[in-house]
């Protein structure tokens, strides 16, 4: 995993501690994940529907539907062209779905470069790590993103 990849999952971390903490002392860093393991291809930005190349599985929806349980979270990162652009791309290689927050971030790192995204400070970073926590919240999305 890149320098950039371990902050932003840092700074997901960090967002989810308003709420409950996780020690990611005992989080393996990754080198990767491969295709297989992501669960399927590549999306451009384009709005999520049937087109735009991103199964809408249970966790997907749990992401898009109006009035799913993420979807605020997904309304907020989507005011940033480089957050709907690592959502999109992240959500196409079903990295949201992955249980293990050490294979998350590795998943979505091609989404990160594909973005642009090349410093942790990037308002880009911040606004998508609510949306990565929801679907790892107990209360939300966990059920059907955590496979």
């Amino acid at each position: 995993m890149t320098v950039l990849g371990r902050t932003l999952a840092l700074a997901v971390a960090a967002a989810f501690c308003q709420n409950a903490c996780l020690n990611l002392d005992d989080v393996p860093v990754t080198e990767g994940i491969s295709t297989a393991d992501a669960g399927g291809g590549m999306s451009d930005a384009a709005a999520p529907d049937g087109d735009a190349g991103i199964p809408m599985t249970p966790c997907n929806h749990c992401i898009y539907d109006e009035g799913a349980p993420c979807r605020a979270d997904y309304d907020t990162c989507a005011k940033n062209a480089k957050c709907a652009e690592i959502v999109h791309c992240a959500t196409a290689r079903n990295c949201m779905s992955l249980a293990d927050l050490s294979k998350i971030i590795p998943c979505a790192q091609v989404c990160i470069d594909q973005a642009g995204i090349t410093s942790s400070s990037d308002p880009a970073t911040l606004a998508a790590a609510p949306l990565f926590y929801c679907t790892k919240d107990a209360t939300k999305c966990a059920d059907v993103c955590s496979r």
